[in-house]
Protein backbone atom coordinates (compact mmCIF):
# COMPACT_ATOMS: atom_id res chain seq x y z
CA UNK A 1 0.00 0.00 0.00
CA UNK A 2 3.22 2.16 0.88
CA UNK A 3 4.10 2.04 -2.61
CA UNK A 4 1.25 2.83 -4.75
CA UNK A 5 1.41 5.88 -2.19
CA UNK A 6 4.41 6.74 -2.96
CA UNK A 7 4.03 5.75 -6.66
CA UNK A 8 1.08 8.21 -7.05
CA UNK A 9 2.63 10.79 -5.57
CA UNK A 10 5.63 10.79 -7.64
CA UNK A 11 3.37 10.64 -10.32
CA UNK A 12 1.38 13.70 -9.30
CA UNK A 13 4.82 15.84 -8.97
CA UNK A 14 6.34 14.79 -12.12
CA UNK A 15 3.05 16.65 -13.87
CA UNK A 16 2.80 19.14 -11.52
CA UNK A 17 6.96 20.18 -12.48
CA UNK A 18 6.13 20.09 -16.06
CA UNK A 19 3.07 22.93 -15.93
CA UNK A 20 5.18 25.08 -13.34
CA UNK A 21 8.64 24.78 -15.03
CA UNK A 22 7.70 24.08 -18.75
CA UNK A 23 6.99 27.03 -21.09
CA UNK A 24 3.52 26.60 -23.15
CA UNK A 25 3.81 26.65 -26.89
CA UNK A 26 1.20 28.93 -27.93
CA UNK A 27 -0.79 27.28 -30.95
CA UNK A 28 -3.54 28.45 -33.59
CA UNK A 29 -5.07 26.53 -35.95
CA UNK A 30 -8.91 24.67 -36.08
CA UNK A 31 -9.75 21.90 -33.88
CA UNK A 32 -13.30 20.87 -34.30
CA UNK A 33 -16.29 17.96 -35.58
CA UNK A 34 -16.16 18.84 -39.15
CA UNK A 35 -20.05 18.37 -38.83
CA UNK A 36 -19.26 14.58 -37.19
CA UNK A 37 -22.08 13.82 -34.34
CA UNK A 38 -19.51 13.26 -31.79
CA UNK A 39 -18.31 14.75 -28.99
CA UNK A 40 -14.93 16.28 -29.43
CA UNK A 41 -11.87 15.91 -27.35
CA UNK A 42 -9.88 19.35 -26.16
CA UNK A 43 -6.89 20.03 -28.26
CA UNK A 44 -3.52 18.77 -27.11
CA UNK A 45 -1.53 21.22 -25.49
CA UNK A 46 2.19 21.44 -25.80
CA UNK A 47 5.14 22.33 -23.28
CA UNK A 48 8.73 22.73 -23.72
CA UNK A 49 11.47 22.52 -21.28
CA UNK A 50 14.76 22.60 -22.41
CA UNK A 51 14.84 20.07 -25.30
CA UNK A 52 12.19 17.98 -24.12
CA UNK A 53 8.76 18.44 -26.44
CA UNK A 54 5.61 17.39 -23.85
CA UNK A 55 2.50 16.68 -25.86
CA UNK A 56 -0.29 16.66 -23.30
CA UNK A 57 -3.71 15.10 -24.01
CA UNK A 58 -6.76 15.89 -21.92
CA UNK A 59 -8.91 13.17 -23.21
CA UNK A 60 -7.91 9.77 -25.61
CA UNK A 61 -6.90 10.57 -29.13
CA UNK A 62 -5.36 8.74 -31.63
CA UNK A 63 -3.37 8.94 -34.46
CA UNK A 64 -2.32 12.80 -33.38
CA UNK A 65 1.08 13.17 -36.21
CA UNK A 66 3.72 15.37 -34.70
CA UNK A 67 5.95 17.81 -36.55
CA UNK A 68 8.48 19.59 -35.54
CA UNK A 69 10.12 22.06 -38.30
CA UNK A 70 13.37 23.62 -37.85
CA UNK A 71 14.15 27.53 -39.55
CA UNK A 72 15.24 26.17 -42.76
CA UNK A 73 12.03 24.13 -43.57
CA UNK A 74 13.48 20.54 -42.79
CA UNK A 75 11.68 18.32 -40.61
CA UNK A 76 14.04 17.55 -37.48
CA UNK A 77 11.09 15.32 -35.96
CA UNK A 78 8.09 13.30 -37.01
CA UNK A 79 6.38 10.67 -34.75
CA UNK A 80 2.30 9.78 -34.19
CA UNK A 81 0.78 9.33 -30.86
CA UNK A 82 -1.94 7.66 -29.44
CA UNK A 83 -3.41 7.55 -26.21
CA UNK A 84 -6.29 5.32 -24.83
CA UNK A 85 -6.37 7.08 -21.26
CA UNK A 86 -7.36 10.60 -20.15
CA UNK A 87 -4.69 12.94 -18.88
CA UNK A 88 -1.79 11.70 -20.93
CA UNK A 89 1.39 12.92 -21.48
CA UNK A 90 4.28 12.26 -23.72
CA UNK A 91 7.48 13.26 -23.87
CA UNK A 92 9.98 13.74 -26.92
CA UNK A 93 13.65 14.35 -26.38
CA UNK A 94 14.27 16.35 -28.98
CA UNK A 95 18.15 15.79 -30.03
CA UNK A 96 18.44 19.34 -31.84
CA UNK A 97 20.46 22.76 -31.40
CA UNK A 98 19.56 25.57 -30.11
CA UNK A 99 17.13 27.91 -33.12
CA UNK A 100 13.88 28.20 -33.64
CA UNK A 101 11.25 25.00 -34.16
CA UNK A 102 7.73 25.21 -35.72
CA UNK A 103 5.36 22.55 -34.37
CA UNK A 104 2.71 20.86 -36.69
CA UNK A 105 0.18 18.87 -34.63
CA UNK A 106 -1.97 17.25 -37.28
CA UNK A 107 -5.20 15.33 -36.72
CA UNK A 108 -8.55 14.81 -38.06
CA UNK A 109 -10.02 17.02 -35.96
CA UNK A 110 -7.73 20.07 -37.21
CA UNK A 111 -4.42 21.36 -37.28
CA UNK A 112 -2.56 23.29 -34.87
CA UNK A 113 0.86 25.05 -35.08
CA UNK A 114 2.76 26.62 -32.95
CA UNK A 115 6.51 28.39 -32.84
CA UNK A 116 9.22 27.89 -30.42
CA UNK A 117 13.01 28.35 -29.21
CA UNK A 118 15.08 26.02 -28.52
CA UNK A 119 18.05 27.83 -26.47
CA UNK A 120 21.74 26.78 -25.37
Amino acid sequence: MKTFIKTILFAACLLVSLFLFADSIPTLGTWDTKGVRTLVPPPPAAYIEGDTLSIYLAMPLSNLSVLVINSEGNIVYQGSITSNIPDYTCNIQLAIPAGEYQLLMIHYYGTLSGTFDIEE
